[in-house]
């Protein structure tokens, strides 16, 4: 059997004595240490979701700024499309207005032209139809005469 001695019960003494020792100076500042430890790392893990919702807050902002941005530039753009295109069609109804004009002015002048020279035609003919008048009166002509005098006539006029 085992038999107890005083020596072990002393050195049973001292490891009882040496374990309370070391529960009050070590145990209590350990977990002390690890519960404060554990309470700064909590403490960092609430902050960092903190900061992810608060950026994700930012993010979606911005995100709705940016489209708020597109939008306005697109609605600028469709603006500016629309005022381009109605200076476009001002600019091609006042050209074709002026072709319209410069044709209508243009087609009376030729108009004018042409009456001037059925005028001066009429002229000219009659001019020729009394000189072809005079000259046959001068001159008793025969059918042969008359026809030649009338191609003589057509050919001088060509």
């Amino acid at each position: 059997m085992v038999d107890i001695s005083l020596t072990m019960v002393m050195q049973w003494l001292n490891f009882g004595v040496l374990l309370v020792v070391l529960y009050i100076i070590l145990y209590k500042p350990l977990v002390k240490f690890l519960d404060a430890r554990s309470q700064q790392i909590q403490n960092d893990l609430d902050s960092a979701q903190k900061n992810k919702e608060e950026s994700e807050t930012l993010v979606s902002k911005y995100e709705a700024k940016i489209k708020s941005v597109e939008k306005e530039a697109d609605e600028f753009m469709d603006n500016i499309k629309r005022d381009a295109l109605i200076e476009k069609n001002k600019i091609l109804k006042s050209a074709q207005d002026e072709a319209d004009a410069i044709m209508i002015r243009t087609k009376k002048e030729l108009e004018a032209e042409v009456a001037n020279a059925k005028n001066e035609l009429k002229k000219q003919f009659s001019s020729y139809a009394v000189l072809c008048a005079q000259q046959i009166m001068q001159k008793e002509v025969s059918e042969d005469d008359h026809k030649e005098l009338v191609k003589k006539f057509l050919e001088s006029e060509l």
